[in-house]
């Protein structure tokens, strides 16, 4: 006995629909992975943009950041007070100036005030004398605040109000 197998056709219906659906899984398929491909870039420019957020912060913890308020800045000072500096410091940190002038009756404050908890108002202010020679001098710097009329400043003059000189100053902020 010699059996036939007989084959089984499927209608042009059903693979015309199997087609259009096999299309429709491809093209979500694509769709997904560029999707992804976008969120994928947008979180990695977010992951880039924290750390250097992360970075600065660290520059700053470590007062390794620095700002330079003048260089080799030459100022003619005439009686008492010659000239002064004001500025607003957002980060604590220290205050490296170079000074030097033609007068050694020539002086250099840094001063400032800040509001401190329990302590309410504190004022810093160290004032050094310069002389002809170069020296470079340390003060430390509380943040100040614009708001409340708050700067650090720095101020220079003579001791002898009738002598007049050329003071010159370099200051960088480390943050």
């Amino acid at each position: 006995m010699n059996e036939t197998k007989h084959k089984k056709m499927v209608s042009r219906n059903v693979a015309v629909a199997m087609g259009i659906i096999c299309v429709v899984l491809v093209g979500s398929l694509a769709y997904f992975v560029v999707a992804d491909n976008s969120s994928i870039n947008n979180l990695q420019n977010q992951v880039n943009s924290l750390q250097s957020q992360v970075k600065n912060l660290n520059n700053i913890t470590e007062l390794s950041d620095s700002s330079v308020w003048f260089e080799n800045y030459t100022s003619n000072v005439n009686g008492l007070i010659g000239s002064n500096y004001y500025t607003v410091v957002s980060y604590a940190g220290y205050l490296i100036l170079g000074a030097s002038s033609t007068s050694n009756d020539t002086w250099l404050s840094v001063t400032y005030s800040r509001d401190l908890p329990k302590l309410g108002q504190w004022n810093y202010d160290d004032s050094i004398n310069v002389s002809s020679s170069q020296t470079w001098h340390a003060f430390p710097i509380l943040p100040s605040n614009i708001r409340d009329n708050k700067y650090v400043m720095l101020i220079w003059g003579l001791w002898n109000a009738s002598e007049s000189a050329n003071v010159t100053l370099s200051a960088t902020f480390y943050y």
